[in-house]
């Protein structure tokens, strides 16, 4: 009986103590790949990201921003796979995004140029005003992304609405926008395989009902079918 004992305060000793160095040690590695992953330092966020999550293989926003860093990297098939896993680990992939109070009030102004005056140079200005105000507003760079799409200045659209999905990883709005920008552009700086990444995401986190999708899966497929005849 004392032997059990014994060996049982040695089991609860041993938890007791490997468990909070285990979680010191994930928090420290997500800590430097959200760091890494903010520097757009990829391979090291990827790297970091992969290694906390063999501590925590259920932290979906690991897996997102995993799967982002991925994608950057021009990895698409694993980036997918990252994805696929945060959405059954239950990400909340949702269209809304908070404004603080000055950055409401310049969304506004930038909207009326752009809507009522069409004046969309005018309106990335404010908008522009209106991100630095809530940097942390994923909705606003994909504002500007949509802008700079209407004007014809792809690779500044481009460039925003990456930045509304680093902003928030769980923003789903801009993958169908960016799969289709990649679409339209695939002789420049689209390519088949970012088409099939983001328009397959895009296929995942909206609803599956929207008009979009069929049309999505229709690019996808032609995407395919390049990269089969190019083998």
């Amino acid at each position: 009986m004392k032997l059990r004992i014994k060996l049982l305060i040695v089991v609860v000793s041993f938890f007791i103590f490997t468990l909070p160095a285990h979680a010191s040690e994930l928090s420290d590695l997500i800590k430097k790949a959200d760091a890494a992953f903010h520097a757009d330092d990829y391979e090291t966020a990827a790297e970091l990201y992969t290694k906390a999550l063999e501590i925590e293989p259920t932290d979906y926003m690991a897996w997102l921003n995993l799967g982002f860093s991925l994608a950057e990297l021009e990895r698409y098939d694993e980036s997918l796979k990252c994805y696929d896993k945060a959405k059954k680990l239950g990400a909340p992939f949702t269209k809304i995004t908070h404004c603080n109070d000055k950055a409401v009030e310049l969304n506004g102004i930038a909207n009326i140029y752009k809507l009522n005056y069409k004046n969309p140079e005018k309106a990335i200005e404010y908008f522009l005003m209106s991100l630095e105000a809530d940097p942390s507003d994923a909705g606003i760079s994909n504002s500007i992304a949509w802008t700079y799409r209407d004007i014809g200045q792809y690779e500044k659209s481009e460039e925003y609405f990456k930045l509304s999905l680093k902003t928030n990883s769980l923003f789903e709005n801009p993958y169908g926008a960016l799969g289709t920008l990649y679409y339209e552009n695939i002789d420049s700086f689209g390519s088949p395989d970012k088409v099939i990444l983001c328009l397959s995401i895009a296929s995942k986190v909206i609803d599956p009902n929207s008009k979009y999708v069929a049309d999505d899966l229709k690019k996808i497929r032609e995407c395919q079918e390049l990269l089969k005849n190019q083998q």
